[in-house]
This record gives structure tokens, sequence and C-alpha cells, in this order.
């Protein structure tokens, strides 16, 4: 029998169940809550360099800030991140309930996700991860 001695989540999709067909389902009512386009959101947050937000050389709120000023999004960036943040708080109850079983083990886990430092932070400490994983 092989021992399991560390799990590596994904987060988006597995631990957090905020991805249906084939989208993340946070932005479902953006044009609605938001007053703004979710298309030249996304198209400006994620279709320019994604890359520099996910290795920390440019920080989201940043960009999101910009993408504010451009669309006359008055509420700034910080009420946006919360929004986007809140909306994307969908914990599955099934692969969290399986977390918990293999901490009651003293199994160890990691989450091993590519997102970026402003989300990461909420997942570790308004979504509670933090003490869960290494």
């Amino acid at each position: 029998m092989v021992e399991i001695k560390v799990v590596a989540w994904d987060f988006d999709g597995v631990l957090d169940d905020n991805f249906k067909d084939g989208k993340f389902i946070w932005a479902d009512n953006f044009d609605l809550d938001i007053g703004q386009s979710h298309t030249v959101f996304e198209d400006f947050i994620f279709g320019n360099n994604l890359r520099d937000i996910i290795t920390g050389r440019e920080d989201i709120r940043d960009r999101i800030a910009r993408w504010a000023d451009m669309v006359g999004y008055d509420e700034g960036a910080d009420t946006l991140l919360d929004y986007w943040f809140r909306k994307d708080n969908l914990p599955d109850p099934h692969t969290n309930e399986l977390m918990q079983r293999l901490s009651d083990r003293n199994i160890r886990q990691v989450i091993a996700t590519n997102n970026e430092i402003q989300r990461a932070r909420y997942i570790e400490n308004q979504m509670g991860y933090g003490p869960r994983v290494e």
C-alpha cells in the first residue's frame, strides 16, 4: 500500500466550485451588478499579458484601476475586487470534506494554483484556507 504524504489541491474548479460549462460563474451577473461590460473587463484584465499579474510583476489591483478609469467605473479597484472575490467564494463541499478527512489523518496539503497575490490572500485569509494548508 502506498502511503500518501502530501496532497496538492487545485483551487478553481476543485476546492472552489466556481467553474461551470467552460466559464467562471462569478461573472454571470457582472454586466447588471457592475453596470459595465464583462467582455471589456475580461479582455482588458486577462487579454493583456496576464503573465505579469500571475508572476507578481504587476498587481491586478493596478490593472483594474486602469480599467475603471478607462470605462468610468467610479467605485474603484478595491470595490471590484471585493465583488469578484465574494461572488467567486463557492467552496465545494465534497472536496472540502475530503480535505478535512486528510487533515484528520495528518496528511500534508498544499494549494497549487496560479492565482495572483490578491486572490491568493483572499483564499488564505477570508476563505480560511491558510490554516488548512502549508
